[in-house]
Parts: C-alpha cells; structure tokens; sequence
C-alpha cells in the first residue's frame, strides 16, 4: 500500500522572495502600524508577490521585477482571487483579511505617492474592492445589466 504524503502549507509571508519585496512589506507594516490600519503579514505577502508575479516576477519568477506599483480594477479583482492560483504555486496558506490588508496596502500606496502613474485612483482602486469583496461582489461585477444599458418598459412605443 503506498500513500503519498502531503506537505503542511506554509504561511504566504514565509514565502521566498526578492529582497526588495521584503522591504516594501516592512515599510508598510510600519506605515499601516503608525496610521491604525488593519494588516495580515500573510495576506500583505501573498498581494504583493501575487501582483509581482502577475507582472513575471516575484517569488514565482525571481529574474522578474520584484515589484509593480501599477493597480487597476483588474488587478484588485485578482488579488482577491489570489487564493485559486498564487497560493497553490507556492504551496501557501490563502490568508485571512484580505479585502482589508488589499484596501491598507493601496491606501498605503497612494498616500506616499507609490502608485505608478497609469494606475486608476487610489479611491476607485478601494472602492472595487469594497465593491468585489461584499457578498456576491464578483457575480455582481460581472452581471451584463452592469455594462449594458437598461430600458424602461415606459418608453417602448
């Protein structure tokens, strides 16, 4: 009889990165830490490699960029999907907080002015994930009578 033995997940901020992501993380738990805002290390570790690996770096590329400051609305909706791909890549826990730690770390980024400058506004970026992490949020975003215009039955003739 042979069993395969599964290995414990680790937790996301022991997760091998770039010495640069490490120092990015430090500065915003000091930061988040100073203006009383909610933080998971782990849930700060795994949005940032997540982001970086989006952009061919991070933990799963190390010759990629350490980090990417650009945030759009598409990138919260997959950081809040981080779960289903960057955590099975590196065999990490999901973490917990993650709508907070997101809206903490993009709250962090543009009050020092970090946000590159084709990402969309610090306040759209946390309003999405406001949006995309109520209940039904993502279903809700996707719903096509989000994009397509609605008729009154009023105005049919």
């Amino acid at each position: 009889m042979t069993t395969s033995a599964t290995l414990p997940l680790r937790r996301a901020h022991a997760v091998p990165v770039p010495s640069a992501q490490l120092t990015h993380r430090r500065d915003v738990v000091r930061w988040a830490l100073a203006h009383g805002q909610q933080l998971s290390r782990d849930a700060l570790a795994a949005v940032v490699d997540h982001h970086a690996a989006l952009a061919g770096g991070g933990s799963l590329c190390p010759d990629g960029p350490a980090l990417d400051l650009c945030w759009t609305v598409d990138d919260v909706a997959a950081a809040l999907d981080l779960g289903d791909t960057w955590c099975d890549a590196v065999g990490a826990q999901p973490p917990v907080s993650l709508a907070a730690t997101l809206t903490t770390y993009l709250r962090y980024l543009g009050s020092n002015g970090l946000l590159a400058p084709e990402s969309a506004r610090p306040r759209a970026l946390r309003e999405a994930v406001t949006n995309l992490a109520a209940p039904g949020g993502r279903e809700r975003a996707r719903h096509p009578s989000a994009v397509a215009p609605v008729q009154s039955l009023h105005d049919r003739h």
